[in-house]
């Protein structure tokens, strides 16, 4: 009587710690914090590593991500310790490690993105959309079709002014503002203006590649089917193989979207502009679910509890139970299990 006694002081003490350390309010208010900076980079690094994902949609989420740390409070910035210059300047870095021109080429000629870059330079200024780099936006985009071009001085002198005339268009007034949901390889396929017929060619090519090293090792898996089933049966190594062959199955089965609908590609297209002016850019729709505040969650959720640390209390069971079960002979440790 006197062990069951000790076990449940001991049950007794490590509950008020919990509830010590789980009700405090640094804790949740640094958890908050957290995924309100986080919850974007997230919801990115998740759509890009899709099948659905495009080759604009790299620095569309840089920019999307710089400017979410723009638009974080000071608050939430101090509660975590880090300041936004430190956080822009990280963006920068992680920046330069993945994206080339051609990124910015396939960013700049995709009509979705259109509202977003013009919004954002409202905004912040030209400047912002470099992202860090001495060079400006348009000056990389001529960069690539340079290197697109190679050695050939006519294709290139005709790139760079089919480039000009394609900045210089209103896109409101074209087609393109009508199909811009579509992929961008089938807007540029569609495209048969004599103005722009050889950058609508090259662009196809550019809109084509896959977004990520996840995609292009996934369409490099799908094109490397090796043996029958057969004769894998017979070799070393047979499951190996034969998962191998029923994942290049798979991909090749797979049926990609015409048009890009996602939410959360949708919700940073539309950045700056009236539709997304009420939404907060901290927490981007990575599903179907509409965006709310903080204050509009209702009472019940868990994040707003007065006591956090009672949720706990249906998993750690009460210190009467616990009483109550030892003094009709059952053993301790079947209420911890």
């Amino acid at each position: 009587m006197q062990l069951a006694m000790t076990r449940t002081s001991k049950t007794s003490r490590s509950k008020m710690i919990w509830k010590t350390r789980y009700s405090h309010t640094s804790l949740w208010a640094g958890t908050g914090a957290l995924e309100k900076v986080l919850k974007p980079l997230c919801s990115s690094i998740g759509y890009l590593e899709g099948d659905e994902a495009t080759l604009s949609a790299v620095y569309a989420c840089f920019l999307f991500i710089a400017h979410h740390l723009k638009s974080v409070s000071d608050s939430t910035l101090e509660g975590l310790g880090v300041d936004r210059l430190s956080m822009l300047d990280f963006v920068h870095v992680r920046l330069k490690t993945i994206v080339s021109s051609v990124h910015v080429l396939a960013f700049v000629t995709d009509p979705l993105f259109y509202d977003m870059r013009l919004n954002l330079a409202r905004r912040y200024g030209q400047e912002f959309l470099n992202l860090g780099s001495e060079v400006g936006l348009f000056t990389q985009c001529r960069d690539a079709l340079e290197r697109i071009a190679g050695n050939d001085d006519e294709l290139r002198a005709i790139l760079a002014e089919q480039f000009a005339y394609f900045l210089a268009m209103r896109m409101e007034q074209t087609l393109f503002a009508n199909v811009k949901h579509f992929k961008p390889w089938l807007i540029w396929a569609q495209v048969d203006d004599a103005n722009l017929c050889h950058l609508a060619r090259v662009l196809v090519q550019v809109h084509s590649n896959p977004s990520s090293a996840v995609g292009g090792e996934r369409n490099h898996k799908t094109n490397s089917r090796v043996h029958s089933k057969q004769r894998i049966r017979l070799g070393e190594e047979r499951c190996q193989r034969q998962v191998a062959i029923a994942f290049n199955a798979g991909q090749l089965e797979r049926v990609l979207q015409k048009r890009r609908e996602e939410p959360f590609l949708i919700h940073i297209a539309n950045i700056g502009s009236e539709c997304a002016e009420g939404i907060s850019s901290g927490n981007p729709p990575a599903t179907g679910d509409d965006l709310e505040d903080a204050s509009d969650v209702p009472e019940d959720e868990f994040r707003i509890v007065e006591d956090p640390s009672c949720i706990l209390d249906q998993y750690l069971g009460d210190v009467d139970d616990v009483e109550e079960i030892i003094g009709q002979g059952v053993v301790y440790r079947s209420q911890m299990t």
